[in-house]
């Protein structure tokens, strides 16, 4: 199963996040922030940071029976490293980073995931957008964010 969206990177942030507390935006806000760092784990979500800043990546969100820690062969996709979340509420939502969600969720078993996140860029492709006609070009990306049970249902 997968969803996708295309959540506006603002501050170069965008979230993958469940319905639990507290918010993966929250937990990041107590720790030292690095911009250099891709993928921020929380216990509930993921903080991820683009290379670029205002425009629309395409994420998608693949729940997998097992670990799927190769890349799709169509490309030349950048491994940005495992991560372990709990789902307690049995569903991912693509953010915004100020909140909104976008699209519909991705539908999980409740309890612990494994999971890997990859990113292909390609700064030479004009960004293109319907909602935005004097869009410059830009950083185009595609995240492709996995997620596999790991067993206990969350707490």
């Amino acid at each position: 199963m997968s969803v996708q969206g295309r959540p506006i990177v603002m501050r170069r942030l965008f979230v993958v996040a469940g319905d639990a507390t507290p918010h993966p935006i929250q937990e990041v806000a107590r720790v030292p922030f690095d911009l250099g760092r891709p993928v921020w784990a929380t216990a509930h979500g993921l903080v991820l940071v683009s290379a670029g800043n205002d425009f629309y990546p395409r994420v998608t969100l693949e729940s997998w029976t097992g670990p799927a820690v190769e890349p799709p062969a169509d490309r030349t996709w950048e491994d940005l490293g495992r991560f372990e979340v709990g789902v307690p509420a049995g569903s991912m939502w693509i953010e915004h980073a100020d909140g909104p969600r976008v699209g519909g969720p991705l539908l999980l078993a409740p309890g612990d995931y494994g999971g890997c996140v990859f990113r292909w860029a390609d700064d030479l492709v004009p960004y293109e957008d319907d909602l935005d006609e004097e869009a410059p070009e830009q950083v185009m990306e595609e995240w492709l964010i996995r997620f596999w049970h790991r067993g206990r249902p969350a707490a």
